[in-house]
């Protein structure tokens, strides 16, 4: 016998899935390439920092008074090198923005993708459970209806079983929706 709950697998919802696991993909590729920019302006800012620091201490060392002959030639390939960096971590930081910008149009992509999966596959649990209510309504008219005839061969009179007050509840509004 096949599970009640069984949702049967069709060519839409097939699709997709396949569309969320491609959106998925996407979406991996983007935060790769997002996570690797930022590491490149990480380094750079790095270098960066390291010029800053390595200037400081030529500038802190000659306030003590310490002065050496090659000092300016390093200050100024320090700026030059600062300048230099400067303009690759603008580089990198506009690599940075445009993948944050994939990564979100990815997500965004993925967040969508779900979104119409999650639709079907409601929609094929609904169809579903709709073909299992058909099935226990027979099943439950079917049986009133032998215990009606077995009452009748008794005399007649009352069912031995009515609905529960929980079963009512949950069929009598559906009942009012419902054009006959």
């Amino acid at each position: 016998a096949q599970n009640p709950m069984t949702i049967p697998c069709d060519l839409d919802l097939l699709r997709a899935a396949e569309a969320v696991a491609a959106a998925e993909q996407r979406q991996a590729v983007a935060a790769a390439a997002l996570t690797d920019a930022e590491l490149e302006r990480d380094k750079i800012a790095a270098r960066i920092q390291a010029l800053d620091v390595a200037r400081a201490a030529i500038v802190s060392r000659r306030q003590t008074g310490d002065q050496r002959p090659d000092d300016g030639a390093m200050l100024e390939l320090h700026a030059a090198d600062r300048e230099g960096l400067a303009t690759l971590v603008a580089e990198r930081d506009a690599m940075v923005a445009e993948g944050r910008n994939a990564a979100s149009q990815a997500k965004g992509q993925v967040d969508m993708a779900r979104v119409v999966f999650g639709r079907l596959e409601a929609q094929r649990a609904e169809g579903a459970l709709c073909e299992r209510a058909e099935q226990l309504s027979q099943i439950l008219i079917g049986t009133i209806d032998a215990l009606r005839a077995e009452r009748d061969r008794l005399g007649g009179g009352q069912l031995c079983w009515t609905p529960s007050r929980a079963l009512m509840d949950r069929l009598t509004p559906l009942d009012l929706r419902r054009d006959w």
